[in-house]
């Protein structure tokens, strides 16, 4: 049982990061439509190439999932978004960042793990600093016009991925 000091700190500790992270609705991405890329690609990409893979997946909600070879929740989760996108293609894309990492160690963590869900790499750490990252991983939604919807930080079980999809469908 906590006591009243410790349940003040994980108060606390919850709280603050919480109250730091950007309203959703202040994103949209914008810009001109983007394919994004296929399996067997690890493109670099900028922050408006990144946008415009949003605006080109339009009609459909877009999980991005920023994550780094060296980030042990993000190995943990790799799997559960593999199956997300094996089994919620039709009403999802699934689209994992690299940030903070070489990109060779990146594709190899990618090939390590089987993930062939389409990747992307932030070089320059620009998508990481314009949705406000706050620790890895972190999972945002967007639904089908682009909007933020969810942001979550942490390790993602495949019930958030299906409900935080469910909640992005209704626009």
């Amino acid at each position: 049982m906590l006591g009243p000091a410790a349940a003040v700190a994980l108060v606390v500790a919850v709280a603050i990061p919480a109250l730091r992270q950007p309203d959703p609705l202040t994103f949209r991405a914008s810009g001109p439509p983007v394919d994004i890329p296929q399996h067997g690609t690890f493109p670099s990409v900028t922050p408006d190439v990144f946008e415009g893979m949003l605006v080109g997946a339009r009609g459909r909600p877009v999980v991005v999932n920023l994550w780094a070879s060296w980030c042990a929740p993000c190995r943990a989760e790799m799997p559960l978004l593999q199956r997300a996108a094996d089994g919620l293609a039709e009403r999802a894309v699934i689209l994992g960042v690299a940030s903070e990492a070489d990109q060779r160690d990146a594709q190899a963590f990618l090939d390590e793990l089987g993930v062939t869900y389409a990747n992307v790499f932030d070089a320059t750490g620009e998508i990481r600093s314009r949705l406000e990252l706050t620790g890895y991983p972190t999972t945002y939604v967007f639904d089908g016009t682009g909007r933020l919807r969810t942001k979550f930080t942490g390790a993602i079980s495949e019930q958030q991925i299906v409900a935080f999809i469910e909640d992005a469908e209704v626009q």
